[in-house]
């Protein structure tokens, strides 16, 4: 990294310096390599400087919250691909129109749990994220896995993936 640094350097001197010489003889190209000079120069810095303006406008990233707690292995970011005994992608959650509910964030971390008091399944999994219910898992796919995993205890990591239009999570869960 150091060397590009140093190559940068050298071509914006080159430009400017043999910009300001020539400005005599071709005063539009000497123009012109003084100005691409400057722009290669300041370049890094305005990226710089806009990586951090960006850094502080990021939304919180709320941190995975786990059923049960697994060793070391647990630590770190929820969405760890591939650490996990079974991995599933594009979990869709249903989220009824007629019911206002919270819309977690991207990244955000969801608990499952049973719902035998739902009037339309009594087997139904809701979706959880702060305490607060934000849909249920629809009856085909893996809601039934998801219900073995709870009643067992097993260990799952479940995060946001995707929330507009629809509300869609991953799911990562080892065997205890």
């Amino acid at each position: 990294m150091k060397r590009w640094i140093w190559v940068k350097l050298f071509i914006c001197a080159f430009l400017i310096i043999g910009g300001w010489g020539n400005r005599s003889t071709s005063p539009v190209a000497a123009w012109v390599s003084i100005i691409a000079g400057v722009i290669i120069l300041i370049w890094p810095l305005l990226g710089l400087v806009l990586s951090k303006k960006k850094k502080i406008e990021e939304p919180e990233v709320v941190p995975a919250v786990t059923t049960n707690t697994k060793p070391s292995a647990a630590a770190g970011s929820a969405n760890r691909s591939g650490t996990y005994d079974y991995e599933y992608n594009d979990i869709g959650v249903y989220r009824p129109d007629t019911v206002d509910l919270p819309l977690p964030p991207i990244g955000a971390a969801l608990e499952f749990e049973n719902d035998p008091t739902n009037p339309y399944d009594d087997k139904a999994i809701k979706a959880v994220w702060k305490g607060q219910t934000v849909g249920w898992l629809y009856r085909k796919g893996k809601r039934e896995m998801i219900r073995d995993w709870i009643d067992r205890g097993d260990y799952y990591v479940a995060e946001v993936t995707e929330n507009d239009p629809e509300l869609k999570f991953w799911i990562g869960m080892d065997r205890s």
